[in-house]
Formats: C-alpha cells, sequence, structure tokens
C-alpha cells in the first residue's frame, strides 16, 4: 500500500465526560448551556463553562401523565420550554412547561394547555433574564400562537403570559419549524413556518415594536409556500447565523426526499429563500438497515431524524450514524457510526451564539470539534468559475490564490473577458499582447480600465499612462467605424467621456489635460476637444476653441454661462472688434468681478471705430454711474470718448464730479488736453476746478463775455483775485467796442469795481459827461464810508472809559465774612478752615470746593490737582517768604503750589461760573442700573 499523506478531518468527535443515570432522551444547547432530558423526567442544564456543577430539575410532578415530547431552548440559553405529550394520546392533556434560568422547579403554562407544542420561534433581539420577550409557538394542528413569559427566577410564584393566536394553516399540518426575524435598522420581519410537505414564507412591516401582540400584521400579508411531497410525518428546520442577533443567512430544511439548502434572502420581493437545491439522501446505508420494511416504514425508520447547519456542511444524524455533507457540491466530508455500547443516536444540534456541535445518545453526549471547514471551499468555486469568492475562501494562501488565477486567467482569454482578466495578477504587457495579436482593441480597453482601477494611489505616473492609452484605444476604434455607423459612434464617444471623468481617471486627465487635446487633435477629432473641455470645465480651451473656428457668439455664451473674469479681460480686445454690443453686455453683466484699471488698456486696444467707441462709452458709464468707479484711468478715458462721441453729456459729467480738485476723479491735465481747443467750455470749467481762474477767465473771454463773468464770480472769498478777474473782463469789454454806456452797466454788475478802476482803460480823450455820475456815486461812497469810521472811533472810546470806571470801582470792592457763615457746599460753620470768598459773595470751605469742582475739571487738569495736592503733603509748613541777600523777600515753594491750586480750583465760582452751564446736558444719575 501507499502512504497517504495525513489529513486532518474537517469534524472530529469527542465524547464528553458524562455518565446520566438514566437514558437520555432528549438534548439541547445555546450559549454555552447545555439541557439534557433523561428517561426518569430529570432535567440536567450544565453551564458548560462550569460543567462539574449542574442544575437538576425534577418533572415528574409537572409531568404525571405525559412523557417529555421536546425541549425548546432560546439562543440566550436563558429560558427553556417543556412540551409534554400525553402517553395515552388523547391531546387534551398535553402542556407545555416553563423554565426560567436556574428556577428549581417547571411551571405549566396554563393558557396552551391541550395543545401539543411542536415548534417554538424565539426573539433573538427582545429577550432578557426576566422575560422570552414575544415568541411563536407552532402546535400539532397547524395553529401559530405568539405569547411572552414573564417570571423572577428566584421567586418563581407567579407567572405571566399573554397568547395571541396570529396564524392558522390551511390544510392544517403539525408544525416542525418555526423561525421569525426583525431585519437590521427597518420595520420589517420576517418568518419562515415547516411542516412536513410544506415551507411557508412571511415577510411584512411592523410599524410599532413594543406593541403586543407584536406579530400580527407579519402573517395578516398573502403566505408563500415551498412544497415537497412528503410522506413522512415529521421534518426538521435548522439556520445558519453569520453573526449573533443577525438574522441567518443560510438554512436547511429536512423533507423526505432530502435536504433543501438555500438563502435567506432578508431584502427579496419574491420570497425569502433563495439559491435553493436539494441535497437528496444516501439510501445506501438505509436499503440495507431496512432491508424486509414496507416502503413507507423503511422511510419512517431510516431517514434522518435531526439535522445542523454551519457554514458550508450539513450534518444528518441517523439512529446509527452522522454524516456530513458540503451544501456546494454534495460531497460527503464526514461519516461518524455510532457505538452499540452506547446506544442509537437521538439528535444533533448547534449552539447559534458559539457555534459548537453537539450530539446524544441513549448513555452519551458528544461534542464534534470543526477544524478548518472552509479549506476545500475554494476548489469548489473555482470549478464553478466564481473565481472572487474562491479568494475569500483560500485563507490567503499564496499557493492557492495562484492556482486559483491560472485558472482565471485560462477562461479569460478564451471567453474574450478582459474584466476577469483585470481581476488575475498576468502583467499587464502579457495580456495586452494577447489582446493586441487578435485585434481585439474593446477587450483591450476593458482590460486597462479595469487594471486602472486597481492601481494604488501612489502610482501616479503608471496609472496616467493607462489613461492615455485607453484614450488612444477609444479614438482608433472610433475611426475605424465607419461614418454609417453613426450611432455607435455617439455610443462609443459617450463611454469615452464617462471614463475620462471617471473618479479613477479625472484627475490624470486634469494633470495631462494638454496631451489629451493633442491626442485628439492628430486624430482630427476637434469636437472631442471641445467635450472633454466642457466635462472638465476647462472654459478657456472651450473659448479659445469657439474663437479659433469663428464662433464668437458661441464663445461670449459660454463665458456668460461660465464666468471667467481674467479670461474674459484677456479676450475683450478680439471679442470688441467681433461682437461689440454683445461683449460689452457680457462685461457689464460681471459688474464688480472686472477690475476697470485692467480693462481699460484692452479697451483703448479694441477702440478702432465708432460702433465700438460707443459700447466702450457705455462701459464706462456703467463703471462710473453704477460701479462708482474712482479709477482715474476710467475717467480720463470716458472724457476723451465724450469729447469723441458725446460732446452733449461731457458737461454734464464734469459738473457732476463737482469743483474741489481733491474730489474729481479724472486728471485735469489730460481733460485740458482733451478739449483746449474743441470744448472750451469744458476747459473753462477744468480750470477753475483747479483753481487758475485767470486763465480760465482769458480762456472764457475768447468765447463767451457772459462765461468769463460767471467765473469770475466764483471766488466768493477773495475779493481781491474776484476784482482782479473783473477788471480782466472790463479791459476786454472797453477795448473791444469803447462803449461808454455799456462800461457804466457792467460797473453795476460788480460791485468791488468803481469807475477809477476802470477809467485807465480808456483812452486818453473821452468826453467826461458820461462818466459824471459815475464820479459822483463813487464820491458819495467814499464820504459815506469816512462817517461809519468815525462813529466807530467815538463808540470805542467810550466803551474803554467805562471799563477803566468799572475797574477802579472792583479795586475799592469787599466781601464781609460772619463768624456765623456757613459754607454753601456742607453747610458747616465756615471760618473753622481754609476758605474761598468769590465777589458774587458765595463761601466754600477750601476742601469741600476742591471736591466739587475736580471731577468738572479736563482730565489734564485733574492730574495736575492731584500732582499739586501730593506736593503740598510733602512740603513743609514755613511762612510766607524769608528774607534773600540785599533785602529780598523769596517766596516760599508752598506758597507757589497753592497760588497754582487755587488757579485751578478757584477760578470762577462754582455756582455763578460756567461750571453748571458745561453739566447742563449730563444726567442726574449717572448708575442708574439699566433694564
Amino acid at each position: 500500500m501507499r502512504a497517504a499523506s495525513v489529513v486532518t478531518p474537517i469534524f472530529t468527535k469527542q465524547k464528553v465526560n458524562f455518565q446520566p443515570t438514566s437514558p437520555i432522551t432528549h438534548l439541547v444547547v445555546a450559549n454555552h448551556q447545555l439541557v439534557v432530558a433523561l428517561a426518569n423526567k430529570t432535567l440536567l442544564r450544565i453551564d458548560l463553562m462550569q460543567p462539574d456543577q449542574p442544575h437538576e430539575v425534577d418533572l415528574s410532578k409537572e409531568t404525571a401523565g405525559c412523557r417529555v415530547q421536546q425541549l425548546y431552548l432560546d439562543p440566550s440559553g436563558h429560558h427553556l420550554l417543556v412540551a409534554a405529550a400525553p402517553r395515552d394520546g388523547d391531546l387534551t392533556g398535553a402542556q407545555l412547561l416553563y423554565l426560567p434560568g436556574r428556577a428549581v422547579r417547571a411551571r405549566q403554562v396554563g393558557q396552551l394547555r391541550g395543545q401539543l407544542i411542536t415548534a417554538v420561534g424565539w426573539s433573538h433581539t427582545l429577550a432578557t433574564p426576566a422575560t422570552t420577550g414575544p415568541l411563536l409557538a407552532g402546535n400539532s394542528q397547524g395553529v401559530v400562537t405568539e405569547l411572552e413569559l414573564t417570571a423572577d427566577e428566584r421567586r418563581f410564584s407567579r407567572l405571566e403570559v399573554y397568547n395571541k393566536q396570529v396564524l392558522e394553516l390551511s390544510p392544517p399540518a403539525s408544525v416542525t419549524g418555526l423561525e421569525y426575524h426583525r431585519v437590521p435598522d427597518s420595520d420589517r420581519y420576517l418568518a419562515l413556518v415547516a411542516t412536513a410537505g410544506r415551507l411557508y414564507q412571511y415577510t411584512g412591516t411592523v410599524p410599532a415594536h413594543d406593541a403586543r401582540p407584536l406579530l400580527t400584521p407579519l402573517f395578516a400579508v398573502q403566505e408563500r409556500f415551498l412544497e415537497i411531497p412528503s410522506s413522512l410525518s415529521f421534518s426538521r428546520l435548522a439556520f445558519f447565523y453569520p453573526r449573533t442577533g443577525a438574522p441567518p443567512e443560510r438554512f436547511a430544511w429536512l423533507t423526505e426526499p432530502g435536504v433543501l439548502v438555500g438563502r435567506v434572502d432578508t431584502d427579496g420581493t419574491d420570497g425569502l429563500v433563495t439559491d435553493t437545491h436539494l441535497l437528496a439522501h444516501d439510501t445506501n446505508g438505509a436499503g440495507a438497515a431496512g432491508a424486509g420494511a414496507g416502503a413507507g416504514g423503511g422511510q419512517q425508520r431510516h431517514a434522518p431524524r435531526a439535522l445542523a447547519l454551519t457554514e458550508f456542511h450539513v450534518l444528518l444524524l441517523q439512529p446509527a450514524r452522522v454524516r456530513a455533507t458540503c451544501v456546494l457540491d454534495q460531497r460527503h466530508v464526514f461519516e461518524d457510526l455510532a457505538s452499540e455500547a452506547h446506544g442509537p443516536l437521538l439528535t444533533i444540534c448547534r449552539d447559534p451564539i458559539h457555534g459548537t456541535l453537539w450530539s446524544a445518545a441513549e448513555r452519551a453526549v458528544y461534542k464534534y470539534k470543526v477544524v478548518d471547514e472552509t479549506r476545500d471551499v475554494w476548489q469548489v468555486f473555482v470549478s464553478k468559475g466564481q473565481y472572487d469568492l474562491a479568494r475569500q475562501h483560500c485563507q490567503s494562501n499564496p499557493a492557492v490564490v495562484d492556482r486559483i488565477t491560472a485558472h482565471q486567467a485560462e477562461d479569460c482569454f478564451d471567453k474574450g473577458d478582459a474584466e476577469l482578466f483585470a481581476n488575475t495578477q498576468c502583467r499587464l504587457e502579457e495580456v495586452a499582447l494577447k489582446f493586441m495579436g487578435k485585434e481585439e482593441y474593446g477587450p483591450l480597453r476593458q482590460f486597462l480600465m479595469m487594471r486602472l482601477s486597481s492601481l494604488p494611489a501612489s502610482d501616479g505616473v503608471r496609472a496616467a499612462l493607462l489613461v492615455i492609452w485607453c484614450l488612444e484605444l477609444f479614438l482608433t476604434q472610433l475611426d475605424r467605424l465607419e461614418e454609417e455607423e453613426e450611432q455607435s459612434r455617439r455610443k462609443l464617444r459617450k463611454e469615452m467621456m464617462q471614463f475620462l471623468t471617471s473618479q479613477r481617471a479625472l484627475d490624470h486627465v486634469r494633470q495631462a489635460r494638454s496631451t489629451m487635446y493633442d491626442l485628439m487633435s492628430r486624430h482630427g477629432d476637434w469636437a472631442a476637444v471641445t467635450e472633454l473641455a466642457e466635462l472638465l470645465g476647462d472654459w478657456e480651451t472651450v473659448v479659445r476653441h469657439h474663437l479659433k473656428n469663428g464662433h464668437v457668439t458661441k464663445a461670449l455664451e459660454t463665458l456668460r454661462r461660465h464666468p471667467d473674469p481674467q479670461l474674459l479681460c484677456e479676450l475683450v480686445p478680439q471679442l470688441v472688434r467681433a461682437e461689440p454690443t454683445l461683449t460689452i453686455d457680457l462685461v457689464v453683466a460681471q459688474g464688480r468681478k472686472l477690475k476697470p484699471a485692467l480693462l481699460m488698456p484692452r479697451l483703448i486696444l479694441a477702440d478702432t471705430s465708432e460702433e465700438q467707441g460707443q459700447q466702450i462709452l457705455r462701459y464706462l458709464e456703467f463703471c462710473v454711474n453704477t460701479l462708482e468707479s474712482t479709477d482715474n484711468v476710467a475717467h480720463n478715458y470716458l472724457v476723451t470718448l465724450y469729447t469723441r462721441y458725446r460732446p452733449d453729456k461731457l458737461m454734464a459729467y464734469l459738473h457732476g464730479q463737482g469743483s474741489d480738485r481733491h474730489c474729481v476723479h479724472y486728471t485735469p491735465g489730460h481733460v485740458l488736453r482733451q478739449c483746449f481747443v474743441r470744448q472750451p467750455r469744458a476747459a473753462v470749467h477744468v480750470l477753475t476746478v483747479v483753481g487758475r481762474y485767470q486763465e480760465a477767465v482769458e480762456l472764457a473771454l475768447k468765447h463767451d463775455v457772459a462765461l468769463a463773468k460767471q467765473v469770475a464770480n466764483l471766488p466768493e472769498d477773495d475779493d481781491t483775485l474776484k476784482k482782479r478777474l473783473w477788471l480782466l473782463i472790463a479791459k476786454h469789454t472797453i477795448q473791444c467796442d469803447q462803449d461808454v454806456q455799456r462800461t457804466m452797466q457792467f460797473l453795476a454788475e460788480c460791485r468791488l469795481l468803481r469807475i477809477e478802476d476802470v477809467l485807465p482803460f480808456f483812452p486818453d480823450f473821452v468826453t467826461i459827461d458820461d462818466f459824471k455820475e459815475a464820479i459822483c456815486d463813487s464820491l458819495q461812497s467814499y464820504n459815506e464810508h469816512i462817517g461809519e469810521l468815525r462813529t466807530d472811533m467815538e463808540e470805542a472810546a467810550r466803551a474803554t472809559e467805562l471799563l477803566r470806571t468799572e475797574i477802579e470801582h472792583f479795586r475799592e470792592g469787599y466781601v464781609t465774612v460772619q463768624a456765623s457763615d456757613t459754607c454753601q457746599i456742607c453747610r458747616h460753620q465756615l471760618l473753622t478752615r481754609p476758605l474761598y470768598v468769590f465777589p458774587c459773595g458765595h463761601k466754600f470751605h477750601q476742601d469741600c470746593l476742591a471736591d466739587e469742582v475736580t471731577p468738572l475739571l479736563s482730565q489734564e487738569q485733574r492730574d495736575r490737582v492731584a500732582e499739586l495736592e501730593h506736593k503740598l503733603t510733602t512740603l513743609p509748613e514755613d511762612d510766607l517768604g524769608s528774607a534773600a541777600a540785599g533785602g529780598v523777600t523769596q517766596v516760599s515753594p508752598r506758597v507757589t503750589v497753592r497760588e497754582e491750586l487755587d488757579e485751578l480750583v478757584a477760578a470762577e465760582c462754582l455756582y455763578c461760573g460756567d461750571y453748571l452751564i458745561r453739566v447742563l446736558d449730563e444726567p442726574l444719575l449717572n448708575d442708574f442700573p439699566e433694564r
């Protein structure tokens, strides 16, 4: 015999160190809690984390006259239901017992007395140690009841039960399996109900999760079911849960023909079960064991009695063996024969929380260890062409990954399927050469695009090259399509643009956009250049492309929909020359986004005709009037265009700018150059703005004497200047017409001019009779002025004499201070402290007046008062003065300080001076609280 390598079986059996005192009849397990029912009506609850401390409960009293039909343990391992059936077959004696946690005895669920419970569907999310949460109990008559049990396991004296029938199967059939779940993060619930020949499916919305009964809306919808004809009186339903509390992922339904295996689709609309297939029973063992028996009886005796489901295998239990079959390919991977010493096998089950497998014979309990269940699964997926699933279940074994890749690579090239080829590890160059050899550019492009999506973000250079290569393939395919295949061309172009703007390629397209445009241009596809630029938001390229082809209107429309002030500013000369009105409309629409200072040089370049100039003038008026632009260039250019095209608006503009040279926004020198010859009135106005009145009058006299008179009246505060300006006008008038009468009228217009001022402008020989009246008026005016001066001198002398008399009287004045006088502020005796007396009669203590006056002084004066008071405290008390050399008395520093302090504090009376006037507007209460 050849030596074979030893392979560890996937399933290995281990007998548990447990010796029952009576034959075992039932076994259930959940969450490391194992419950065993013995033939002597004893229950053993074993915590598998502390197996040496079993909890024993005697059911002989509660199940008198009955036998234990089945045990039902919830997923948490805390709540246990015991279904008991009468030995005489009379179901009126059937009962259901409830045993929570470590309770010492079971309580009867009286509401279900007379019903033989054959299946229970537990709540996987609502159960707590104190309550079962809503559960479903199916009986032998096809009735499903919702109930919830609540009890305290420490003081198990009262059992709270609510129950509500929610379903009755038609035709009636014993319920053999029950399961319900809430779909995570939704209001949807699902339920599976199994009988011997049908698997019912229910799904619906339960709006109120705290309502009782909870599941009535679930069974109100129309039922769906799978039907497999069966002569058996039973079936079994098992589930595989991906994680605790989640709905099952896979199910197995034990029927007469075999085990129906499939997936549970919680989002399905056509049913809950999908991907179903039947694993037929192996009849070899059954036929040998059942020889000589009738067909129906043999099936009943030798069909599997129980099953357990793992992720990829189903374990079937017959009295003499346990067999494990792969649900993917129906391959038997494990078989274990029962030991006659321990009796026939009774049941097999799986812990829904921890995934351990347990089985029981009459005299033994077994635990099955699962070793590397997924090790051969990848081969099944490879044989089915499901390479992604194969990789998921190869346990990241490099050797296995290489084998999977080899199989996939062979399939890809034969099928021309580049998308699958991209998932292999084959070198890009080899794959590309294979497809190029067959001139299959479409599959090659798909391969490159898939390979691009799999590149890491750090491999930017390779990604950019792949993007360029894909674009070249797109363009080559477009070139090969005939003109009559326009629909195919549009479809392929759309795919090309979708690829170029995809998330993976877009960054590289942006970085190499010039290369992309160049490729398209070399293929003569100018429309693609424009389309790609639009998709990239490269509006500059779009606009320049339109202008290059002479489509100025399209370029302007693009700039209108996608404003780019900088680009518009750059292209303004070209656009204004082609479409001045539309361009200026667009420029005006930009508002403040365009800086007039940047736009002016380009507008000047575009000003080559009257139409263009008129439109530019419209924009400049918008800048000045609407945007209130103060840009000097814009205002100067506006004056230029006014002078050239709209002189009728020039003066209104200049007057609107005002007459303050510091506030106007144009350059006076520029305006003078533009207007001196063609618009003299404007030049005169500008000369007056800059204060050159004499030049303004001289220029005005060349065109309009009335204008010169207006200018001469402008210097309102400078009579000398005004007189000089009028003399210019007078000289011009006299020299031009030498009309004496008109000169006399001219003198009446200006009060500053007299006859003697204008006489020098007349010729030497003029008849004096015409001046007689004017000379007399002038002499009379002089006489009146001399009289006014004499009156003023007399009034000044009288005021001086009156002031001198008052000063003499004040020197002789005095104020008497009585011993009973009091301070006007504190009302205490006045002579008790240093004091101030004012000519008005008010008397104040020195310190009282200082306290009142100081807050009314300025900050600088207050600081000086504080400084002087501090000096007084430091200077010594001494006489008013001391004798110095030469007999001169020297003033004491203390006296000097006191005199300065008196000048600040006692400068005027507190009540009669200006102090009270200055504080009239101050509030009476400065610290009044705010509301």
